[in-house]
């Protein structure tokens, strides 16, 4: 074995709720690849949830949005995770009106 630092990216994790298990098994998170903007918005003193948890990770809206430099730190994975919109799909969605049966 080397010496070699596990990576993992996130691609749609929010504000990286998935990325939390993989930063505790040891991975280095490089960033998340999120569409969904609402999840990057900063709070009134400009700090982001993702960004308290995994400060100096990338957090884009697009891969087409990384720099050469960017792509760079991302080259080399070892881990790539997401998951899709969880209440839109999630068992527990109760917008209809029914309970899962």
């Amino acid at each position: 074995m080397t010496n070699h630092q596990l990576k993992a990216i996130g691609l749609t994790c929010g504000i990286g709720s998935l990325l939390v298990g993989a930063k505790q098994a040891g991975f280095k998170v490089v960033g998340n690849i999120e569409w969904r903007t609402y999840y990057g918005k900063p709070d009134t003193q400009g700090r982001t949830t993702f960004g308290e948890n995994f400060g100096g990770a990338l957090f884009k809206n697009r891969i087409s949005h990384l720099s050469p430099q960017e792509i760079e730190r991302c080259m080399e994975l070892d881990l790539a995770m997401g998951h899709p919109e969880c209440g839109n799909y999630s068992q527990l969605n109760t917008t209809n009106g029914q309970r899962p049966g």
